[in-house]
């Protein structure tokens, strides 16, 4: 994921709930937000790395339906604060499973070369999938953490995926070090306001119009693979045309 190298920090109170900040970085970007608590007196948690030391991590990936947004644009919040959704059914009232029509979770396990890991899968009220939470691994950090956990779990989310013909779309991804409670949280920066300031009339030739075409299925896209896809086979045509290709 792409990430802000020149992050902003600012305090909050003990008390506080919310905080407004501003986002840095360029649109639609994917970026963290890291929130690191400061403890008491001389506590040995405090000289911590702001990346996380080795040890004990959790991830929290919350869900949505493709589409729908779970929060107003450039709002965030922690995955314990998000309703969380999917089109995939696993619990009472939208699901009854065969033989354990009162399971209230589902039980995810992964092996990959990272290790073995477990996942417990949570349902919102109406009884799809929401989020998806790991139990505790060891990471050498929040980064590596995060890394781990969705390799461990994209394989059996892509799975469904195919078998269901059913999109799964991972909206936000908490990872929370155990030992402080420090979290850092994906998320996407919104878009720049613009106003309509062009000239009024122009001139669009077939060829034009592929690419803006092209281009505007990028910026509309919430798949960083697919806006990739869209901008490289818009620069492909554009290298044919110029004979450098």
């Amino acid at each position: 994921m792409a990430e802000n190298k020149q992050p902003s920090a600012f305090a909050l109170p003990p008390s506080a709930t919310s905080a407004t900040i501003k986002f840095a970085g360029l649109p639609a970007q994917s970026e963290h937000l890291h929130v690191i608590n400061r403890f008491k007196g001389d506590d040995p948690r405090n000289e911590f790395p702001l990346s996380g030391a080795e040890g004990e991590y959790k991830v929290i990936f919350v869900l949505a339906r493709p589409g729908f947004n779970l929060q107003p644009e450039a709002a965030c919040s922690f995955a314990q604060g998000l309703r969380g959704d999917s089109h995939l059914a696993i619990t009472k009232p939208a699901f009854s499973p065969p033989g354990n029509p009162d399971a209230d979770q589902l039980l995810i396990a992964g092996h990959t070369e990272d290790g073995f890991f477990q996942f417990i899968g949570l349902p919102n009220e109406r009884g799809f999938l929401g989020k998806v939470e790991s139990a505790p691994f060891r990471a050498k950090d929040r980064a590596d953490a995060e890394a781990k956990a969705y390799r461990a779990l994209a394989s059996s989310l892509s799975n469904w995926s195919i078998h269901l013909d059913v999109p799964l779309q991972v909206y936000q991804i908490d990872t929370v070090e155990m030992a402080t409670g420090n979290t850092q949280m994906s998320l996407v920066t919104p878009f720049w306001e613009a106003p309509l300031a062009i000239a009024p009339t122009a001139e669009m030739k077939p060829e034009f119009r592929g690419y803006a075409s092209l281009y505007r299925e990028a910026l509309s896209s919430s798949s960083t693979v697919y806006r990739f896809l869209c901008v490289s086979t818009r620069l492909s045509k554009a290298s044919c045309r110029a004979g450098l290709a």
